[in-house]
């Protein structure tokens, strides 16, 4: 029999259980507030009508494995997907699972165990082979596993735990962290990928809509956001008049350069071998693109520069088409040294001169570095999200100051306040109390996590159907992380940071050590949980020493 308070009209990300894993041992873990479908809904019809996704919020303190908890989802899925598309399972998870989720009004279990539904609780002496249900029968045919339509997994960590797979081996995934590599990371990368996440984006209308909000609501700046492509060889490539002559006299130079150096020749030569030596129509293309965009005017002067601009307004929806259609090009001229890799730019012109060497610019890498956070994150999320969405994202509080972390689910719920989005279910791990108390009960759970005396990790148990919106940080504080603060804002603010360094490793030492200090001339008493927090961090900074 379905379960009908789960009948839902998107995704929604049901249960996973495991037994005797390596990491969680035995746990269930239950990502949707039954009180969410059976009280506050009247089961289908108003959840049909209901225009918010759902929110899972997993809160926990350093060391009780959310991050692994997103990574392992992640897994569960691709094993599904390699299922249903007759793959062979790469990254099988260990010990006994059990997955359940809803999509559109059909649940589907996925396990290696047994249950008993008179308890609902695993047998675990019946191990069997893994299974895929729909509805409590069978998946006869592939064609009847369904899986939602994207996972998207979001986070600003060079070190996030997310799986870094190729597209082609899990269509349905996109990893939108900063990492270029399963073990680097870097920012031209990432603003490179986050150059392709618009110009592949579906909904460019939507997109722009997005874009705006987040520049002039969360921002709050009134700068222009643009893709800037920088010009090198300029005399040579840009002046209107480019020819295969010079073209193939700029390469050849170069190659006759490297031809008896130990050193290494350039990407670019290896590039212009392979695709352009002989191939005169792909030349002559690149060739009239270079002297179109002088002879129309595209090039921006920069000040002291003989280098010039391509600039795309990412606010305007022709600039976005126009990118669109000439991106495999640029890509190109990147590939061959003619350009520089893109560069997102806030641009303030002057109104006051009609010059563009008067424009106030600010350059991506000048923005803090939770504006970058923000800007590049949301734009990732607006340009993957689709209908029945996963959508997984890893301390979204990283470089956050406490007001934007305040701000943080309301803005995402205004961004994605579309009924487009109401079928997606965002699944958020994070150790900032503020991402709780901004929680809409209706469409919202939480999972706390702690690690009990025996080293192991629980789930806190929190009152069934708590709605946690507007809570007060001590509130939070006492009831999820047993911690009670009474003091001012200032104070939580400091403590709010400690905690926020400790939990994330942070090498910040001497941030650590002030507060220490500034803490340890408080007056309190020996029962105060202050004393944890100092204790927590003096150990933290012996252990670093």
């Amino acid at each position: 029999m379905i379960d009908e308070i789960h009948k839902y009209s998107g995704f929604r990300l049901l249960e996973l259980e495991f037994i005797n894993n390596k990491v969680f041992g035995t746990l269930k873990f239950n990502f949707v507030d039954e009180l969410d479908s059976e009280e506050k809904f009247n089961y289908v019809d108003d959840i049909n009508n209901y225009e918010k996704f759902y929110t899972t919020v997993i809160i926990g303190a350093n060391g009780t494995r959310k991050s692994n908890l997103l990574k392992t989802i992640i897994r569960l899925f691709r094993q599904i997907y390699e299922y249903k598309n007759n793959f062979p399972i790469t990254d099988p998870v260990t010990g006994s699972f059990y997955l359940k989720y809803s999509l559109n009004g059909d649940i589907f279990e996925f396990r290696n165990f047994l249950r008993d539904d008179n308890n609902l609780s695993p047998v675990k002496t019946s191990k069997i082979e893994v299974s895929i249900t729909k509805n409590g029968n069978s998946c006869k045919t592939n064609a009847d596993i369904e899986t939602p339509l994207s996972i998207s997994a979001s986070s600003m960590m060079v070190n996030d735990k997310f799986p870094f797979v190729r597209k082609e081996g899990f269509e349905i995934y996109n990893y939108l962290g900063i990492r270029n590599t399963p073990q680097s990371a870097n920012t031209t990368s990432h603003v490179r990928k986050t150059v392709e996440f618009i110009v592949n984006t579906l909904d460019i209308p939507a997109l722009i809509i997005g874009i705006r909000k987040v520049v002039t609501e969360l921002l709050e700046i009134n700068y222009q956001p643009t893709i800037t492509y920088r010009t090198i060889n300029t005399s040579i490539f840009f002046w209107g008049e480019l020819d295969e002559t010079k073209f193939n006299e700029y390469f050849d130079n170069i190659i006759i350069k490297y031809q008896h150096s130990e050193t290494s020749a350039p990407y670019k030569i290896d590039h212009y071998l392979t695709n352009f030596k002989e191939s005169s129509e792909a030349k002559i293309e690149l060739i009239e693109y270079c002297n179109n965009i002088v002879r129309t005017n595209r090039l921006v002067d920069i000040p002291n520069s003989s280098a010039k601009m391509i600039r795309f307004n990412i606010m305007e929806e022709n600039d976005i088409k126009q990118l669109r259609k000439e991106y495999k090009t640029i890509e190109i001229l990147r590939k061959l040294g003619i350009i520089t890799p893109p560069t997102i730019d806030f641009i303030l012109p002057n109104n006051n001169n009609s010059s563009k060497d008067k424009e106030s610019v600010i350059n991506m890498s000048e923005v803090s570095s939770g504006e970058y956070n923000l800007f590049t994150s949301f734009i990732s999320l607006m340009a993957n999200i689709k209908v029945n969405s996963l959508i997984l994202i890893d301390e979204p509080e990283v470089s956050l100051h406490p007001n934007w972390q305040m701000k943080y689910l309301d803005f995402m719920r205004k961004l994605f306040s579309n009924e487009y989005y109401k079928t997606c279910h965002f699944i958020i791990a994070t150790h900032s109390h503020f991402f709780v108390s901004d929680l809409e009960g209706r469409d919202s759970t939480i999972i706390g996590l702690k690690r009990n005396k025996n080293n192991e990790i629980e789930i806190v148990s929190l009152p069934k159907g708590i709605n946690t919106f507007g809570w007060s940080a001590e509130e939070v504080l006492y009831s999820i992380f047993n911690v009670r603060s009474t003091r001012n804002s200032f104070f939580e603010y400091d403590l709010t940071k400690i905690t926020s360094l400790i939990n994330r490793n942070s090498k910040d030492y001497d941030s650590i050590r002030k507060l220490v200090e500034k803490f340890s001339i408080i007056k309190i008493s020996e029962s105060d949980p202050l004393n944890i927090i100092l204790e927590k961090a003096n150990n933290y900074l012996e252990k670093n020493d």
